[in-house]
């Protein structure tokens, strides 16, 4: 938790939004890697949900940080 907040506490909002959707990335990293050693065990049920939410996660705030970074440069 702590170190969410000294992620946000930034002077840009920008800089802000953009260590939010670097967090998500890794959060949505770490749910595909876990989903995927998962489906060792199991292939069905849970652990296929699992990896498919996480590289969705990931996917998604990667294409947001890539639209953040082309938004800023435009506006700045």
């Amino acid at each position: 938790m702590k170190f969410l907040k000294s992620l946000l506490r930034t002077n840009s909002k920008y800089e802000k939004f953009e260590n939010l959707t670097i967090a998500f990335i890794v959060f949505g990293t770490c749910l595909l890697s876990v989903g995927i050693g998962l489906s060792i065990f199991s292939p069905k049920g849970l652990s296929p949900t699992l990896a498919m939410a996480g590289a969705f996660i990931a996917f998604t705030s990667t294409v947001v940080l890539i639209f953040l970074w082309t938004v800023r440069e435009v506006f700045e």
